[in-house]
């Protein structure tokens, strides 16, 4: 979903140690509160329209120690794997599993995607041109990664709900580019469909954390008392997922 139409942006800098932070300001009229977001690309500041550049600089020292460590995790982490061409011979995953991709062209008027011999084939109906083979690829991988995470996580769901003693929630399944799931204040859990690519011990960290959110909204000490509970080795699948994540990906 795309941002307020009176949103704007800009690039500030801030000195830490011997360090500049550079970072983005989204300022947007709607905002009624400051937050900073480090990400892989950046640190980006989203702030109401009425905090002036002062306020945001002072903002960002007052958060510098825990900024750089963020930006120092990203650096250790492996390069973000080259984009998809969706063609013959590229790396994909279900559950972990190691998969090929195979392109092939059928007699059938719509794309079909199904696993043999250790391939992901997509095979596409034979009138298609050049240009349209490498969107249609990736949309038919898309809706086979959709089907298999509807089927796949809400059983997962439902362990970690008993686990926690709580009725199985309701669950969505999302294509969210920034996060591997959610609850909603309904109780509704949104689960990222990328997820199904990743191995299970990383797709039941996923399912107990939103899970966990069913008891406890926030992430503070008693919710990480609560995973403890769930899944005492949860730290360490947390940290395997910063690792693998980027290459779960369509």
């Amino acid at each position: 979903m795309s941002g307020p139409v009176d949103a704007s942006t800009e690039r500030r800098a801030v000195r830490f140690g011997s360090r500049d932070i550079a970072f983005a300001v989204e300022r947007s009229g709607r905002r009624r509160t400051l937050s900073i977001v480090v990400e892989r690309a950046g640190v980006v500041v989203k702030a109401p329209t009425s905090v002036d550049g002062a306020a945001i600089d002072a903002a960002v020292r007052a958060r510098a120690p825990w900024i750089v460590g963020k930006l120092s995790g990203f650096d250790a982490l492996a390069p973000e794997p080259p984009p998809r061409r969706y063609v013959s011979g590229e790396s994909y995953s279900f559950l972990g599993r190691g998969l090929r991709l195979r392109v092939a062209v059928g007699d059938g008027a719509r794309a079909r995607v199904h696993i043999a011999g250790g391939w992901l084939w997509v095979t596409l109906p034979a009138d298609l041109d050049g240009a349209a083979r490498a969107p249609a690829v990736r949309a038919a991988l898309v809706g086979w990664y959709r089907a298999r995470a509807a089927e796949a996580l809400p059983p997962r769901v439902d362990v970690y709900a008993e686990r926690l003693g709580v009725p199985p929630p309701a669950v969505h399944v999302a294509g969210q580019d920034k996060r591997w799931g959610s609850c909603t204040a309904a109780g509704v859990l949104r689960l990222n469909w990328r997820v199904v690519m990743a191995p299970l011990a990383l797709v039941d960290y996923v399912v107990a954390h939103e899970v966990c959110h069913l008891a406890v909204r926030d992430h503070s000490p008693a919710f990480w008392r609560l995973m403890d509970r769930v899944l005492p080795d949860w730290a360490a699948r947390k940290a395997r997922l910063g690792v693998e994540g980027p290459a779960f990906r369509v």
